[in-house]
């Protein structure tokens, strides 16, 4: 299915190549961290998904360099996918907590979370996109300021303005929706 993203038989041959050298050493560094070997595959297949999504940024003759970026995308994705594993169960007990206890006033904050969810994805959806791939990077791939800088070809301090401002701008988005209500 992730073959259809690459565009030219060039970009093909480069990522075959990428995968043949680096694709067990990737494997053998998320299992460790994972100790499971179907979230390992499935993070081995998303990192690949995101490094064609990024092919450009791979310089096949810097050796090092690629393994450091396929580390960190791998060692990403793998945290994100522990993360929401994690909540995942939580939900499951918190719902058959709730469940148990049968609570109202838990109805109304659960719908107000969940409105106020929904308004900060909308937001967010709408930062401009130097604000917004900064907060994703940092927020849901769980990436270092270093990590993000690197990636971004900006500096870590840059970075930091950037998530400053995008929480500002979330912040005074939110404020003024509940203003309007």
């Amino acid at each position: 299915m992730f073959i259809m993203l690459i565009e030219t038989p060039e970009d093909l041959k480069k990522i075959e190549r990428v995968y043949a050298e680096h694709h067990k050493a990737v494997y053998l560094k998320v299992y460790d961290y994972l100790h499971n070997k179907e979230m390992a595959e499935e993070v081995l297949q998303e990192t690949f998904i995101r490094v064609i999504k990024n092919l450009y940024k791979i310089d096949e003759n810097e050796f090092a360099r690629t393994r450091t970026f396929l580390y960190i995308t791998a060692m990403n994705v793998a945290k994100t996918m522990l993360k929401k594993s994690k909540k995942s169960e939580k939900n499951e007990e918190l719902t058959e907590e709730y469940m148990a206890i049968g609570g109202d006033s838990d109805v109304e904050n659960l719908v107000i979370n969940k409105e106020t969810l929904h308004n900060t994805k909308e937001i967010i959806k709408q930062l401009d996109p130097k604000y917004g791939d900064v907060l994703l990077l940092r927020r849901v791939y769980d990436m270092s300021r270093e990590q993000i800088a690197e990636f971004l070809n900006i500096t870590p301090e840059n970075v930091k303005k950037r998530l400053t401002r995008a929480k500002a701008k979330i912040v005074n988005a939110l404020e003024e929706g509940e203003k309007t209500v």
